[in-house]
């Protein structure tokens, strides 16, 4: 988002109550319309630090993803996944600075996902 300057109340310039009702009502109503209107199209990723991966995880195999954040995830949503992805979850390895770890713990299907590691 990007938002001009908020046009910035100053007592000195209008001491008097017409001043503080223009100012509200046309300067802060119109700064306060544009920042709702913004908030209201932020999306997830806007919201969290985070990072989308597409994994395709072998019957009964752990898949590593390099992590593109700057701490451990605190956590991870799948976003889409096919009949395999029902049986995916943290993976043996524990995760570090660099690598990630999910596993597929179905005997039959592979995991096809997207996920979305987050802070």
């Amino acid at each position: 988002m990007n938002f001009g300057a908020l046009k910035e109340y100053r007592k000195s310039v209008s001491s008097n109550l017409s001043g503080v009702v223009d100012y509200l009502s046309t300067e802060l109503a119109f700064t306060m319309r544009e920042l709702r209107a913004g908030l209201q199209k932020l999306s997830f990723s806007d919201n969290f630090d985070s990072f989308e991966a597409v994994l395709s995880i072998p019957v009964n195999s752990e898949a590593t993803v390099v992590n593109q954040l700057t701490t451990i995830p605190k956590g991870y949503l799948i976003l889409r996944s096919d009949i395999g992805g029902l049986a995916v979850c943290d993976g043996d390895a524990l995760w570090t600075l660099e690598r990630l770890y999910l596993r597929n713990t179905s005997l039959t299907v592979v995991a096809n996902i997207t996920v979305r590691f987050f802070k």
